[in-house]
């Protein structure tokens, strides 16, 4: 069954915050049933299938950002790489693996396999840059098999 339009404005609005009450309210239903509205409306197939479409399109967009960043980042390591600046190179290279999700916010310390491709660039930065001692994360190389 197709969605009508306030349902699909309801499946618009819960992906702005995840709160289905607040996108009942901002998709038109009444305020003071807006908690039964939004819980009755997220347990229909459409509604469910919409934000799910919704959701995919989001992560798809995500994706193409991510694939950007990486370009980038890329790039200046290659750049920086040939004008032999190394700092700019450790950075592009932690840039990369934060982006990847190799390094997580606040982590005290990176656990590096330098048999991919980002090990072997962390490693090839380390041994031709001595990194100053209040850098964090400190990069610590564990080689596995």
């Amino acid at each position: 069954m197709p969605l009508n339009a306030k349902r699909r404005k309801f499946c618009r609005e819960y992906m702005i915050d995840g709160n289905g009450t607040q996108a009942a309210i901002r998709a038109g239903y009444a305020k003071r049933s807006a908690i039964q509205t939004a819980s009755r409306l997220l347990t229909f197939d459409n509604v469910k299938g919409e934000i799910s479409r919704l959701q995919a399109l989001e992560d798809k967009a995500r994706e193409v950002s991510r694939q950007q960043i990486n370009d980038m980042l890329i790039e200046d390591r290659a750049f920086a790489q040939k004008h032999e600046k190394p700092a700019v190179v450790l950075n592009a290279t932690l840039g990369y693996a934060k982006v990847n999700g190799h390094i997580k916010e606040g982590q005290q310390a990176v656990t590096v396999n330098v048999n991919n491709t980002f090990g072997k660039m962390l490693a090839e930065v380390e041994a031709r840059t001595p990194l100053p001692r209040d850098v964090t994360p400190t990069p610590k190389l564990v080689e596995h098999e």
